[in-house]
């Protein structure tokens, strides 16, 4: 399979034209190119010209003839063989017995503890979960409560519960980091697994939804439950729980930062805890039609919907860039 970087097609213009777009590009006999084994990998957009915007493709495709040959006889960079970077977790694979009273206590349920007793699963190991808030399907009743009502349940809210603070983010699936060893990838396909859109596989600026995210949630955990992983929810872990008697496994605490009295009773009990970096940020709430026509001109077209952009500016040796930005979203309070 090889790889084609840097396929423009006119927003204007159908996906289709891509096929005779790769054929020109690889200057190549259309018997000579699989298209059915087109697989999009990566999707942007270019709006550097604003009378030329286009989207951006790089894929996957592969050749009927000998592809090696065919690499190493041209001269273009945008043209690779492709070589996937995969995570293996079967090698992980435990072939033995775990006693009941060895078992990892996962503290929390957000995103890194879903994944974690999602990867001990697989690896033969079947983990508590200890959440101090609620099933997805009771938090987003306090949740609604909250917003509609000024009610706040203080363990069931936007910061805590099943699925962590991310599941009322929209889901933001993009990161700046490099996917050296596939793990990135690896998050995304289990994503589409348990019901996410594929398109999060390709999109630059990928977000699951919030709506469909609590629904992946539900299904990840049905498969935990079913593959023997016990959840807890309105269980507030302490470094006193009778329960880390109880289990002499290890505890994983991947806890979330709103998480304030869980590090103050670590801290009373002595364990070694630092500082990260300050950082302050604000949010800032801009009218759509301001950036849509400041990134794409006067001339924009609604069909390829609201503009994503990004700030940055160094000064004496600082940066200060915008975190994250969700177009047409709600600023809701936590």
């Amino acid at each position: 399979m090889i790889r084609i970087n840097q396929i423009k097609i006119n927003i204007n213009n159908d996906f289709n034209s891509i096929y005779s777009k790769i054929q020109k590009i690889l200057k190549l006999n259309i018997k000579d190119i699989d298209i059915n084994s087109l697989k999009i990998l990566k999707k942007s957009i270019d709006y550097r010209d604003k009378n030329n915007i286009c989207y951006v493709y790089n894929i996957l495709i592969n050749l009927n003839i000998n592809e090696i040959d065919y690499i190493n006889s041209i001269n273009d960079n945008n043209i690779t063989i492709y070589n996937k970077k995969i995570l293996d977790i079967n090698k992980y694979y435990i072939n033995k017995i775990i006693d009941e009273y060895d078992r990892p206590l996962i503290i929390g349920e957000g995103p890194a503890r879903l994944f974690c007793a999602y990867i001990l699963i697989l690896c033969g190991i079947k983990p508590i979960i200890l959440e101090r808030g609620k099933k997805i399907e009771e938090r987003d009743i306090d949740v609604n409560n909250f917003i509609n009502n000024n009610i706040l349940n203080e363990n069931s809210n936007i910061s805590y519960g099943e699925g962590g603070a991310g599941t009322y983010s929209d889901g933001k699936l993009y990161t700046n980091n490099n996917d050296n060893f596939g793990y990135v990838n690896y998050i995304l396909e289990t994503f589409v697994k348990f019901g996410a859109d594929k398109t999060i596989l390709y999109e630059t600026n990928a977000h699951i939804g919030t709506d469909k995210l609590k629904q992946i949630i539900i299904n990840i955990r049905e498969f935990l439950i079913k593959n023997g992983t016990i959840i807890k929810y309105n269980y507030l872990w302490t470094c006193e729980d009778d329960i880390n008697q109880k289990y002499r496994g290890p505890k994983v605490l991947a806890i979330g930062n709103c998480s304030r009295d869980t590090f103050i009773n670590l801290y009373n009990n002595n364990f070694h805890i630092t500082t990260k970096p300050f950082a302050i940020g604000f949010r800032v709430a801009h009218d759509s039609k301001l950036i849509n026509n400041s990134v794409y001109g006067a001339d924009y077209n609604n069909k390829i919907g609201n503009a994503h952009y990004k700030l940055i500016n160094h000064i004496n040796n600082k940066t200060i860039y915008s975190f994250c930005m969700c177009p047409g979203g709600y600023i809701i309070n936590s």
